[in-house]
This record gives structure tokens, C-alpha cells and sequence, in this order.
């Protein structure tokens, strides 16, 4: 798939999936996923310099998508996403029903390899290649495969990331010259002359000046 994007952005999409939420909340994220503490990992395989990422939880209620694919709801789980050279990123992700993690007779999971080919500064190419067991059925049609319900639903996963990938790289557009960040109190309200929300706060900050 062609990507207006530098190819760069596609490689900090899938290490950094702190993004599932909110950009694929409802399918494969929520904000629990972003609240797992991240392992990274760096060295160097068959001469290329691979980095990668490690989230490991237990007790998690997977998104509507994952428990699909991968039959159960509350889960322990092992997410791995690494780099393994320029042009590669694997992806493997490995549940257990809620404690029984490393019970081999229970695990089931993916591999999604992630191709990512650049064409010039602002444009590369996408491919991905999903891989489940033969027998992983959906949860929700037992009759059909898992991988079946991955390639139908899916897409809609990709086409979010696509579109953040294109805001990203129009963001280059825009020059470093003048740029500033305004920093908030949270309930303060950003409008001039607009009342404050919590008209005690005033009293309280100056009681602490004094």
C-alpha cells in the first residue's frame, strides 16, 4: 500500500503503540493498552541493529477486535514489536486465558510482519503479512478461521493509521519559525476574559502567594 508519509513514521506507529488509544479505540485499543509499561530491547542479529518493544500484563480485558481473533476475553498476554532491520518490523502477540500464562495447550496469538519500503522523504510503501495457527477459529463464528475475521475487519485498523501517518507528515509542512507551546492548568479556561471555572481558585492561590 502506498503511504504519503516518510517511511520513518510507519516505524514509531508500530513500536510505539501507545497510540491504540484513542486512535483505534473500539477495535484493537483502549486506554488500559496504553497504561501496559513497555521492556526495549536493542542489539544486533545477522548484522542488522534491531530495536524492539516488550508489553507484558496480565488480567487484561482484550478490545472487541483481539478477542475475535483470539477467543478469549480476559487474557494474560506477551506483545512484542521489533525492528529487525530498516525494512522489517515483526509483530507477535501471544494470549493465555487469565492465569494460565506459558500454559502451551491454552496459548493462542499472531505474527504480523510489517514491510516498509521507502520511495523518497515524504512517501515509502506498506505491506503486511498476518500468520495464525491452521485450527484459531473467531470467537464469534466458530465455523470460520481467525485469520478469516483479521482480513475482514483489519483494514479498517490500517486505514486509521494511515491517516495519522498523512497528518503527521503534512505537519512538515508547517515551519519551526515561531513556533510555541501554551501550557494550561487543567479547568482553566483559554478564552481571554472568559470567567474561570472554579471561581475559588483565585482566593487560593493568592492565600498561597502570601
Amino acid at each position: 500500500m502506498p503511504v504519503p508519509a516518510n517511511t520513518l513514521l510507519l516505524i514509531e506507529n508500530l513500536l510505539d503503540i501507545t497510540h491504540f488509544y484513542p486512535l483505534h479505540d473500539g477495535n484493537i485499543g483502549d486506554v488500559e493498552n496504553s497504561r501496559i509499561p513497555v521492556e526495549i530491547e536493542e542489539g544486533t542479529s545477522d548484522g542488522n541493529t534491531y530495536i524492539g518493544t516488550t508489553r507484558s500484563v496480565r488480567g487484561y480485558r482484550q478490545p472487541p477486535y483481539l478477542e475475535d481473533y483470539l477467543g478469549y476475553d480476559l487474557v494474560d498476554r506477551d506483545h512484542t514489536h521489533f525492528m529487525l532491520s530498516p525494512a522489517v518490523t515483526r509483530v507477535q502477540m501471544r494470549v493465555w486465558p487469565a492465569g494460565r500464562h506459558g500454559d502451551a495447550s491454552a496459548e493462542r496469538g499472531y505474527v504480523i510482519v510489517h514491510t516498509h519500503t521507502p520511495v523518497d522523504r515524504s512517501h515509502h510503501v506498506w505491506r503486511l503479512i498476518i500468520n495464525m495457527p491452521a485450527g484459531q477459529r473467531r470467537n464469534s463464528d466458530p465455523t470460520k478461521s481467525a485469520v478469516e475475521r483479521f482480513m475482514e475487519t483489519f483494514p479498517a485498523v490500517i486505514a486509521e493509521d494511515r491517516w495519522a501517518l498523512e497528518k503527521q507528515q503534512q505537519m512538515f509542512n508547517y515551519p519551526d519559525e515561531g513556533y510555541f507551546e501554551v501550557f494550561l492548568r487543567p479547568g482553566r479556561c483559554a478564552t481571554p476574559g472568559a470567567p474561570d471555572p472554579d471561581p475559588a481558585r483565585a482566593g487560593r492561590e493568592n492565600a498561597g502567594a502570601a
